[in-house]
């Protein structure tokens, strides 16, 4: 740790992702949202094998669950956004995904939630707007939020900016996260890089094994 006026801050990967104050955060990985993903098959068996290893080191996991709603009351803004990333003018063409208790809203059974697991519906592209996440996270004494899911340069760089910015330390996990678009996946990745820790699950696996053996 380096000691900075008072104040503890993580040095390296071990410290920053210490079980007892880490959670894993997975991100809109439903039906609908993982359907494209250029490496989705890769993604979900990365985050299965880092799960197994979350509940054996005892690392909280959360589970976002974007819920859409009706375009009758959604904001002028939001349309709007959603016709132009959806390539469309009129907004009747504008497809409604996520729909709750739908199949495409529910998470993929490889790594579906367990009893213990938090799960919180969102309607936006940040982990932190209109949720319960950042009342969970502080009640249960979490610091270090690591992501996993999609899309990468979407909510998963949202959120970690957000999270940074009120008071977080973000980790994304870099072959856990992916996109239905393989270069703006890739940009993302290299950016966030430069501002944020960014790091395989092996090697966070690794450092809890090393935690332990201590």
């Amino acid at each position: 740790m380096i000691d900075f006026d008072g104040k503890q801050i993580p040095e390296s990967l071990e410290e920053l992702i210490e079980p007892k104050h880490t959670a894993l955060l997975i991100w809109d990985m439903q039906n609908d949202v993982i359907e494209g993903i250029f490496n989705r098959d890769q993604i979900i068996q990365a985050i299965k094998n880092l799960l197994d290893e979350c509940r054996k080191h005892g690392v909280k996991v959360v589970y976002s669950q974007h819920t859409t709603l009706d375009w009758r009351n959604e904001s002028i803004s939001w349309i709007r956004y959603r016709m132009k990333s959806s390539h469309v003018t009129d907004p009747s063409r504008l497809k409604l995904t996520c729909v709750k208790d739908t199949n495409g809203w529910k998470i993929v059974d490889e790594i579906k939630p367990t009893g213990d697991d938090f799960v919180f519906p969102k309607r936006r592209p940040s982990a932190f707007i209109g949720t319960d996440l950042d009342l969970f996270l502080r009640s249960t004494g979490i610091s270090t939020v690591m992501i996993a899911g999609v899309a990468t340069e979407l909510g998963v760089e949202s959120t970690v900016r957000h999270g940074t910015y009120i008071g977080y330390n973000m980790v994304i996990i870099r072959d856990c996260v992916g996109s239905w678009d393989k270069q703006a996946h890739e940009e993302a990745i290299k950016f966030m890089e430069r501002r944020f820790e960014v790091v395989d699950s092996a090697l966070i696996i690794q450092a809890w094994k090393q935690t332990v053996n201590m």
